[in-house]
């Protein structure tokens, strides 16, 4: 019995040129995703470098509470708390989106950002506002992308992370999972670190303190999943708070 396989062999051929050719494709496109998302994080770098350079109070702040952020998004991705998923990729996001929450500080004037004491109640209307400028500075610049950016999340996160789970934040009032999740994550993160730091007008709380503060706090100012998620892997931002608070390399 003869079979004429000469179709089967063009076939074959075919289709094994058309994989060789799908594997090709595969491979440009992972490399020219990995040069966007190193893009992406150099324009988030450079745009957190006029925060720092305003206020270098503020850029020893953005590579703790960056890794802050991270810690908690790791965590709650594995734990799934919510009636949400939390994707895989989350963590690291807000680890680059984290850097610009208070990129709106660059619109207050000197004389507030860098009073060596407490506010007043005029200068502290004035320095809320900073939320506000954040989120017009970095939605302005997303809405000519036509479409989510790699701005919309850090957008979101300038804007809310100083409103408060129980509706008494600003510059809205949300509450509970009306905030979005980042902003809720950003929240602790940036008071964690803004209690154990230094400033001009108060001392640097211990760690411990600062865990019974955000603790107490839970169902309150913050997410109670999320406060208790510190409470949880406390020793970790012990850690970071330790080893990072005279010499941050994230901007560098």
């Amino acid at each position: 019995i003869l079979i004429d396989l000469t179709n089967y062999v063009e076939i074959t051929e075919s289709l094994e040129k058309a994989l060789s050719d799908q594997r090709t494709l595969n491979d440009k496109f992972k490399s020219t995703t990995e040069v966007l998302q190193k893009t992406q994080a150099t324009a988030m770098k450079s745009l957190a470098k006029l925060a720092e350079f305003r206020d270098k109070e503020t850029g020893n702040h953005l590579p703790r509470i960056c890794t802050y952020m991270k810690m908690l998004a790791t965590e709650l991705h594995a734990r799934q708390p919510y009636h949400f998923t939390i994707g895989p990729n989350y963590a690291d996001d807000i680890y680059v989106s984290g850097m610009l929450h208070d990129i709106g500080k660059v619109a207050i004037p000197d004389t507030i950002l860098l009073k060596p004491a407490s506010l007043d109640a005029r200068e502290w209307e004035m320095m809320k506002k900073h939320s506000q400028f954040g989120w017009s500075i970095l939605h302005e610049a997303d809405q000519e992308l036509g479409e989510q950016s790699f701005l919309t999340l850090a957008s979101r996160i300038a804007l809310y992370h100083h409103e408060r789970y129980d509706g008494t934040g600003y510059p809205h009032g949300l509450s509970g999972e009306d905030i979005p999740l980042s902003a809720r994550i950003a929240a602790v993160a940036d008071v964690y670190d803004a209690l154990t730091s230094d400033r001009p007008y108060k001392s640097a709380w211990s760690h411990h303190a600062a865990v019974r503060e955000i603790d107490a706090e839970r169902g309150r100012h913050f997410d109670p999943v999320i406060a208790d998620v510190l409470i949880d892997i406390q020793e970790k931002f012990l850690a970071v708070q330790t080893d990072s608070a005279d010499e941050p390399e994230l901007l560098n």
